[in-house]
This record gives C-alpha cells, structure tokens and sequence, in this order.
C-alpha cells in the first residue's frame, strides 16, 4: 500500500514538475521587439532557452530522486522502489518537453 501511495505521488510530481517546465518554455515576458531580436539569434536563444529550462526540471527530478532514495532508505527498505526507473523517465520527460516548449516559442 505504501509502495502504491508513494509511485502515485511520483507520477503526479512528474505531471507537475512538466507541466511546470512545458509553461516555462512557452511564456515570454517582454516586448514584442526582444522576440523579434531573440529570432534574430534563433540557434543561441533557441539553444539557451532550452538548457535553462531544462536545468530548472532536473533540479526537480534531482529532488524527486533524494526524497525517493531516502523513503527507499528508512520507510520501505523490504521493497524499494526502483530509483533508474524516475531517472529515465523524470529526464526523459523534462527533456522532451522542454524541448517541445521551446520549439513552440519560436515556431508559433
């Protein structure tokens, strides 16, 4: 039940966390003529955009996996949960939607 309870709260942290990213990548605060100057520089801001988005999500999945590692540790240490199962999928996922987002930015 706890195991159940914990890959539950995992999934919705991962739901939110990109969610979170997807917003980040698309919103824009500025001018219209700052977006036209970012097109300008569409290889740079493109690929700037994309790394820093993407780092604010792994900080997340990195928080993910210690909270993870730790209830693998002290609370259910007789059926851990499997911590390269959040990694593939908590990086895979910011990564694609970062990516995602970003190209929507630029191309929409």
């Amino acid at each position: 039940m706890k195991k159940f309870l914990i890959q539950s709260i995992n999934i919705l942290f991962l739901v939110a966390l990109n969610l979170g990213v997807g917003f980040l990548s698309i919103f824009y605060l500025g001018s219209y003529d700052q977006f036209i100057a970012l097109k300008r520089n569409l290889l740079f801001s493109f690929l700037e955009r994309f790394f820093s988005v993407f780092l604010i999500g792994s900080i997340g999945v990195l928080f993910l996996i210690l909270v993870n590692w730790g209830l693998n540790s002290f609370f259910i240490p007789q059926s851990p949960l499997k911590i390269k199962m959040i990694i593939l999928w908590g990086f895979l996922s910011v990564l694609v939607v970062s990516l995602i987002g970003c190209a929507m930015f630029f191309f929409l």
